[in-house]
């Protein structure tokens, strides 16, 4: 069993709750998200080394859903999102105990992967692959990712956001006489 698969035996548990109308969050508890994996030979992308690993995910948030009765208003899942994420990990045993105190206590600068932006990537990938979510995650318009070191154990925290004023967008008139309309226009018709 590949490393990435045993973590998910990690993941105590999965709580997805719907906060109001226009959020969602979901709480992977004892598991963080393992990063996107770049895997090439020659520039060329050879396969995914996560897809698995992905799967096995997508399936746990889709039954957990299911379980929960947790449904996303059809139209919202083409909305505009805020996407925070929260990742809480346990600090690596391979510091000396000096160390990883520093580091609880944010004196320590240390490097240690997973690289945040990296997570993000293999987030978004199995929301997306869930399809119940979003239509596709270039819908996320604002993102904020943070990450810090705790004893209380590992943990990725998702929070969604749909934008509440997309959905009165229809009702707003457009004024073809404005310039924000003139430079829409302008735009449009240059040959670029």
């Amino acid at each position: 069993m590949k490393k990435y698969d045993q973590e998910l035996t990690e993941l105590e548990d999965l709580k997805i709750e719907l906060l109001n109308p226009f959020t969602l969050k979901l709480d992977f508890q004892g598991l963080v998200i393992h990063p996107y994996m770049r895997h090439r030979r020659s520039g060329i992308r050879m396969y995914d080394p996560l897809s698995n690993y992905k799967k096995k995910l997508v399936q746990k948030v889709k039954n957990t859903m299911k379980e929960q009765g947790i449904e996303i208003y059809s139209k919202f899942k083409s909305f505009p999102i805020k996407e925070t994420i929260f990742v809480q990990q346990l600090p690596p045993k391979s510091l000396s105990m000096t160390n990883i105190y520093r580091l609880l206590h944010k004196d320590y600068i240390y490097s240690v992967k997973p690289d945040l932006d990296n997570i993000v990537k293999t987030t978004n990938d199995i929301i997306n692959m869930t399809e119940l979510i979003w239509d596709d995650d270039c819908q996320v318009r604002s993102l904020k990712v943070d990450g810090k070191f705790s004893m209380a154990g590992n943990r990725t925290i998702i929070t969604l956001e749909y934008d509440q004023d997309y959905f009165e967008l229809d009702k707003y008139e457009v004024d073809r006489t404005s310039y924000l309309w003139k430079q829409i226009q302008t735009y449009k018709n240059s040959k670029k």
